[in-house]
């Protein structure tokens, strides 16, 4: 599913819109959004509801801090590759993948696997 958020700007701005006159339908071009997400903003507006993004949306964190305190122990290990990495980690109960240790690495630590970390002299 390809989803463009809206910035909370946008969505005033269409409420605004509503508001001066404008006809939902013709909103719904200008902007160049679909019409249902239109008529979902004004009825959020209308029921008082905050127009920003809501709070806890989206997909869980799959990755638990005990596991992510795992990883960076195994960091200072020799030779430890996401994959040996993962598997350690499904072996101790959390059902966690190569691609998310990768992901974990390179996102949050910053640092791969097999490489050794370098050390300003």
């Amino acid at each position: 599913m390809n989803v463009k958020n809206s910035s909370e700007t946008l969505r005033n701005r269409a409420v605004g819109m509503i508001i001066g006159g404008m006809v939902q339908k013709d909103v719904a071009k200008t902007l160049e959004k679909p019409l249902r997400t239109i008529q979902r903003w004004w009825a959020r507006y209308r029921r008082g509801q905050d127009l920003g993004h809501k709070v806890g949306a989206g997909r869980p964190k799959t990755i638990t801090r005990e596991a992510k305190i795992f990883i960076s122990k195994s960091l200072g290990k020799v030779r430890q590759s996401t994959r040996k990495i993962a598997i350690k980690l499904k072996r101790k109960g959390y059902g966690i993948s190569k691609s998310t240790v990768h992901r974990y690495l390179k996102e949050t630590i910053g640092a791969t696997a097999y490489k050794d970390p370098k050390f300003p002299n």
